[in-house]
């Protein structure tokens, strides 16, 4: 039951990270339409959150551990939770480095 919680609050929080990527990405080219530097940080963001797929086959194994018990089936539902997860850490990197590049670094 533990696992189930835990599993429901990583979705939840995927999903407002996809949410939030691509309202920062909505906004933030509306607001800056034609600016290169703009362009450049998000370009750059979203190169860095590429990583993450590689970090979660690295990291991957671990997790499946907790995802796939013994005696539990591999069922599709259990893969999709896994994607989506991954693309909210994702999204959350993205993010993350779309303000560090636009508002530190001044891509």
């Amino acid at each position: 039951m533990q696992d189930q919680k835990v599993l429901l609050v990583l979705v939840i929080i995927s999903a407002i990270a996809l949410v939030g990527v691509v309202l920062w990405r909505a906004i933030y080219t509306t607001k800056h339409k034609g600016d290169e530097k703009a362009l450049n940080a998000i370009t750059k963001a979203q190169a860095a959150s590429t990583w993450t797929l590689w970090l979660w086959l690295i990291i991957g194994e671990g997790l499946s551990t907790f995802l796939f018990k013994d005696g539990s089936g591999f069922s599709l539902n259990r893969i999709g939770t896994c994607i989506f997860i991954l693309l909210g850490i994702q999204c959350l990197v993205e993010l993350f480095a779309g303000y560090y590049y636009t508002k530190i670094a001044k891509a």
